[in-house]
Protein backbone atom coordinates (compact mmCIF):
# COMPACT_ATOMS: atom_id res chain seq x y z
CA UNK A 1 0.00 0.00 0.00
CA UNK A 2 1.52 3.26 -1.06
CA UNK A 3 0.43 6.60 0.33
CA UNK A 4 0.74 10.13 -0.94
CA UNK A 5 -0.20 12.28 2.02
CA UNK A 6 -3.70 11.17 3.01
CA UNK A 7 -4.50 9.61 -0.37
CA UNK A 8 -3.63 6.00 -1.14
CA UNK A 9 -1.93 5.79 -4.51
CA UNK A 10 -2.04 2.02 -4.71
CA UNK A 11 -4.40 0.29 -2.34
CA UNK A 12 -4.08 -3.45 -2.82
CA UNK A 13 -6.17 -4.33 0.24
CA UNK A 14 -9.17 -5.37 -1.94
CA UNK A 15 -6.95 -7.88 -3.75
CA UNK A 16 -5.52 -9.22 -0.48
CA UNK A 17 -9.05 -9.60 0.93
CA UNK A 18 -10.25 -11.37 -2.21
CA UNK A 19 -7.33 -13.80 -1.99
CA UNK A 20 -8.10 -14.61 1.67
CA UNK A 21 -11.89 -14.37 1.91
CA UNK A 22 -12.72 -16.13 -1.38
CA UNK A 23 -11.36 -19.35 0.13
CA UNK A 24 -12.36 -21.41 3.13
CA UNK A 25 -11.03 -20.38 6.51
CA UNK A 26 -7.44 -21.47 7.00
CA UNK A 27 -5.57 -22.30 10.20
CA UNK A 28 -4.22 -19.47 12.36
CA UNK A 29 -1.18 -17.66 10.90
CA UNK A 30 -1.64 -19.42 7.54
CA UNK A 31 -1.14 -16.21 5.56
CA UNK A 32 2.02 -14.20 6.08
CA UNK A 33 1.13 -10.55 5.56
CA UNK A 34 3.88 -8.02 5.13
CA UNK A 35 3.82 -4.29 4.62
CA UNK A 36 6.23 -3.04 2.00
CA UNK A 37 6.79 0.68 2.15
CA UNK A 38 8.07 3.25 -0.25
CA UNK A 39 9.54 6.49 1.07
CA UNK A 40 6.15 8.25 1.21
CA UNK A 41 4.54 5.36 3.12
CA UNK A 42 7.49 5.35 5.50
CA UNK A 43 6.99 9.06 6.12
CA UNK A 44 3.25 8.51 6.72
CA UNK A 45 4.00 5.70 9.15
CA UNK A 46 6.45 7.96 10.94
CA UNK A 47 3.89 10.73 11.31
CA UNK A 48 0.80 8.66 12.25
CA UNK A 49 2.67 5.81 13.89
CA UNK A 50 3.39 2.35 12.57
CA UNK A 51 0.79 0.74 14.83
CA UNK A 52 -1.92 3.07 13.52
CA UNK A 53 -0.92 2.36 9.92
CA UNK A 54 -0.99 -1.41 10.51
CA UNK A 55 -4.38 -1.13 12.24
CA UNK A 56 -5.72 0.82 9.24
CA UNK A 57 -4.46 -1.76 6.74
CA UNK A 58 -5.88 -4.66 8.77
CA UNK A 59 -9.22 -2.87 9.11
CA UNK A 60 -9.38 -2.29 5.35
CA UNK A 61 -8.63 -5.95 4.59
CA UNK A 62 -11.24 -7.08 7.11
CA UNK A 63 -13.91 -4.65 5.85
CA UNK A 64 -13.32 -5.79 2.25
CA UNK A 65 -13.58 -9.38 3.49
CA UNK A 66 -16.91 -8.68 5.19
CA UNK A 67 -18.21 -7.26 1.92
CA UNK A 68 -17.06 -10.39 0.06
CA UNK A 69 -18.74 -12.71 2.58
CA UNK A 70 -21.90 -10.77 3.42
CA UNK A 71 -22.36 -8.13 0.72
CA UNK A 72 -21.78 -5.20 3.12
CA UNK A 73 -19.25 -4.04 5.67
CA UNK A 74 -21.53 -2.86 8.47
CA UNK A 75 -20.48 -4.83 11.54
CA UNK A 76 -23.69 -3.79 13.33
CA UNK A 77 -25.68 -5.93 10.87
CA UNK A 78 -23.69 -9.09 11.53
CA UNK A 79 -24.83 -11.95 13.73
CA UNK A 80 -22.59 -13.40 16.44
CA UNK A 81 -21.89 -16.33 14.09
CA UNK A 82 -20.90 -13.91 11.29
CA UNK A 83 -18.52 -12.09 13.64
CA UNK A 84 -17.01 -15.41 14.76
CA UNK A 85 -16.43 -16.28 11.09
CA UNK A 86 -14.70 -12.94 10.48
CA UNK A 87 -12.57 -13.51 13.59
CA UNK A 88 -11.50 -16.90 12.22
CA UNK A 89 -10.45 -15.32 8.94
CA UNK A 90 -8.49 -12.63 10.80
CA UNK A 91 -6.69 -15.35 12.79
CA UNK A 92 -5.67 -16.92 9.47
CA UNK A 93 -3.57 -13.84 8.78
CA UNK A 94 -2.05 -13.83 12.24
CA UNK A 95 -4.17 -11.37 14.20
CA UNK A 96 -6.97 -11.39 16.73
CA UNK A 97 -9.99 -9.19 16.02
CA UNK A 98 -11.13 -7.53 19.25
CA UNK A 99 -14.68 -6.15 19.15
CA UNK A 100 -15.12 -5.01 22.74
CA UNK A 101 -15.34 -1.21 23.08
CA UNK A 102 -14.44 -0.63 19.44
CA UNK A 103 -12.67 -2.62 16.80
CA UNK A 104 -8.95 -3.23 16.86
CA UNK A 105 -6.43 -5.97 16.14
CA UNK A 106 -3.81 -7.67 18.28
CA UNK A 107 -1.06 -10.02 17.17
CA UNK A 108 -2.12 -13.64 17.48
CA UNK A 109 0.09 -15.50 19.95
Amino acid sequence: MNYNGDQAQEDNTPDIAKYIYAHTIQCPKFYDLGLLCDQETHETASSVGVDNLVQEVLLKITMHGMKILYGHNDIALLSIENIDTIKSYVRSYGFELVTESGIYFTVLK
